[in-house]
């Protein structure tokens, strides 16, 4: 995405997903009063989570950072173990 940096002049930005994006232009009357309606329609169906939802789940997803941390750090000890065994013989 390109946005101007106040000389008039573009300046990209970086591509952060896999493949380009589909269109670097800024969203224009349309896309936005096409937006407000989208989450109008979200909130009339309450599609939005709640601050509690919210919290329980950034707790759930810490717990999980927290274990594939521990994972990780258990299967890297474990392969330098067997790697320094491997060599030393």
């Amino acid at each position: 995405m390109s946005k101007e940096n106040g000389l008039g002049e573009a300046r990209e930005t970086p591509c952060l997903g896999v493949s380009q994006p589909i269109s670097k232009a800024l969203p224009d009357a349309r896309d936005l009063r096409l937006t407000a309606q989208l989450v109008e329609c979200l909130k009339n169906f309450n599609l939005f989570e709640t601050d509690e939802e919210m919290h329980a789940r950034i707790e759930v997803l810490r717990k999980l950072n927290s274990l594939v941390k521990v994972w990780v750090r258990k299967v890297s000890e474990s392969k330098v173990y067997r790697f320094a065994c491997n060599t030393s013989s």
